[in-house]
């Protein structure tokens, strides 16, 4: 199955102030991220890895919530004749392959204060791509994986590709606090808007926006599939995203990585 994207819904930030660029602080590029916060650089800070001890599954709204934590739709644009080399990566323990842009640089992120992934039983995984260079970090592809409940055997179970984009988005939005008889509160909420949905063998694929207080808007990219990775459903999320004012330079790089992705098959 050829797939496309999933979402960390913002720029990966490194606690020791060097936005995990090159350098001798924190060389092992291994990340934290919490649920639409920054993604955290893990060395030196004498966190611990915590080991996997169970396989716990997640239903439609646990879903929703580790989504946000960690997806734009593929809109038929050609890739750019600038789009650079793709160079593909296989996972031996989910079985899902990927193709991403040559020189990227790559992390291992999970999520603040859940279980380190450990092999196939692991609760979930992410994994991180992006331009390898001071100022690129705003950009970048995110695989996050989680199990899912037994009896979610395809993406049906969370309902159509336009309900799951509008639940999505729904998680993040908050623009409902400013709303009101009385108009609502006057400070600045994080606000989220879907763009569009589509269905396409067996994936789905979300396009939308969401704006922090005091920061630009993102445009996210994501594709939402199910796969078997030997023991266990999975449910893989790839999401591409950028500023928006910039997905015109980088829609073609994002359409090309995502239409790489393959899911490894459903269980039968």
């Amino acid at each position: 199955m050829s797939l496309a994207t999933l979402q960390l819904g913002t720029p990966v930030l490194c606690r020791h102030s060097c936005r995990l660029q090159r350098h001798s602080g924190c060389p092992r590029r291994t990340l934290v991220f919490a649920n639409m916060q920054p993604l955290r650089c893990m060395h030196g800070s004498g966190e611990q890895p915590e080991a996997s001890t169970s396989a716990a599954t997640m239903g439609r709204r646990s879903v929703l919530l580790a989504l946000t934590a960690a997806p734009l739709l593929a809109r038929g644009m050609p890739a750019s004749a600038d789009t650079p080399a793709l160079v593909p990566y296989e996972d031996i323990n989910d079985k899902f392959s990927i193709a991403v842009p040559e020189g990227w640089a790559k992390g291992k992120v999970r999520q603040a204060g859940a279980q380190d992934y450990k092999g196939p039983t692991g609760v979930r995984r992410a994994l991180v791509w992006y331009p390898d260079g001071p100022g690129n970090l705003d950009t970048n592809v995110t695989v996050v994986v989680n199990n899912v409940a037994a009896d979610y055997q395809s993406l049906g179970s969370f309902g159509t590709a336009e309900q799951f984009g509008m639940n999505l988005v729904a998680s993040m939005d908050r623009s409902y606090l400013q709303r009101g008889p009385l108009g609502g509160s006057s400070n600045p909420v994080q606000l989220a808007s879907l763009v569009g949905t589509k269905d396409l063998s067996g994936a789905y694929f979300v396009d939308y926006t969401v704006t922090k207080p005091g920061e630009s808007k993102r445009h996210l990219l994501s594709v939402i599939a199910m796969g078997w990775n030997g023991r266990y459903n999975r449910l893989f999320t790839v999401t591409a995203q950028c500023p928006d004012a910039e997905l015109p330079q980088l829609e073609g790089i994002f359409r090309s990585v995502l239409m790489s992705f393959k899911a490894p098959p459903k269980w039968v």
